[in-house]
């Protein structure tokens, strides 16, 4: 049984992280990032919800929207119906902020310290956004974590319950942000580095995939049957791999990539935003042409952005 010291180096360390936690996410609290998405879009598609039962917006489009992914209203909508959005994802998030430090210990089996909190300020001030990402950050750390625990097993195959669980946690980070759609085969890279379970990762990252993939499905199937286009990711895709083009100084594409030249091109051509499908395929039509007339000009972007981000930042 734990010892009395035990128990309250247990009681200071959560009383600590809970206030760490508390503290970013109050300091935070009027965070500028994010925000223009969340009142203009992810808050109307979910009152939309809310009062007729179909996902629109009209800063989105006219008909059906396909941005943003709906995991992030669903819960908005929630908040709404209790009285306050902001309060509820705030409460929800600050929760499972703390869920996964614990979690955290559980998986990799490490002595806790209170000094170790600060290590998680900076997850903590990702969770304290009102954003999609701070649900999918969670979710994708619980799906690693509970891959790591299904190679635990004793026999040759991986536990399947922690393998289900793994593609339980994709699939939800699939539907607040659809980037993370490789991720589960990425899995399959620990095989070059644990070769002696190389058999567990492989039926481990197979099982999650699918169910993952299930999951994320009924966005898909939507997408077929609203707009005659299978598609598993969100309508914003063609802008922003339009106007990132424009990531390079001085390109010669003369793009510029700020959300401001999206929404120009948009409203010159009649689209309702930059963000309606049909001018999803438009920018993504637009981004393919520039790359093929300047390869080497995409390189080059490419190359930059690659620095950029390992010794600095690509904003």
């Amino acid at each position: 049984m734990p010892n009395k010291k035990n128990i309250a180096k247990e009681r200071i360390f959560w009383t600590v992280a809970a206030a760490v936690s508390l503290a970013v996410f109050i300091l935070n609290s009027a965070h500028y990032n994010q925000q223009g998405t969340y009142e203009n879009f992810i808050l109307p598609a979910a009152k939309n919800l809310l009062e007729s039962g179909s996902y629109v917006c009209q800063s989105v489009s006219n008909g059906p929207i396909f941005y943003p992914l709906w995991g992030y209203p669903i819960l908005a909508a929630i908040g709404l119906k209790l009285g306050s959005s902001d309060f509820f994802l705030s409460a929800i998030q600050y929760i499972l902020s703390l869920i996964a430090v614990r979690k955290f210990y559980e998986t990799f089996k490490i002595e806790r310290k209170t000094w170790h909190i600060l290590a998680f300020i900076p997850f903590f001030a990702l969770m304290s956004v009102k954003w999609p990402d701070a649900i999918a950050g969670f979710a994708l750390f619980m799906a690693f974590a509970s891959f790591v625990r299904s190679l635990e097993s004793s026999s040759g195959f991986p536990n399947f319950k922690n393998a289900l669980l793994t593609g339980l946690w994709f699939g939800i980070a699939f539907n607040f942000r659809s980037e993370y759609l490789f991720l589960p085969l990425a899995l399959l890279i620990g095989i070059a580095f644990d070769k002696r379970r190389a058999k567990k990762i492989a039926v481990s990252a197979t099982v999650s995939a699918g169910i993952a993939f299930l999951l994320i499905l009924p966005w898909g199937i939507r997408a077929l049957v609203e707009r005659g286009e299978f598609s598993l990711t969100a309508s914003n895709g063609g802008a922003v791999l339009y106007i990132s083009l424009g990531q390079k100084p001085n390109n010669a594409w003369g793009i510029e990539p700020f959300d401001e030249t999206a929404y120009r091109i948009a409203d010159s051509l009649g689209f309702a935003s930059p963000y309606d499908p049909s001018a999803d395929k438009y920018f993504k039509n637009k981004a393919i042409e520039a790359i093929k007339s300047r390869p080497s000009e995409y390189a080059a972007k490419v190359l930059r952005n690659f620095v950029a981000a390992v010794f600095g930042g690509v904003y």
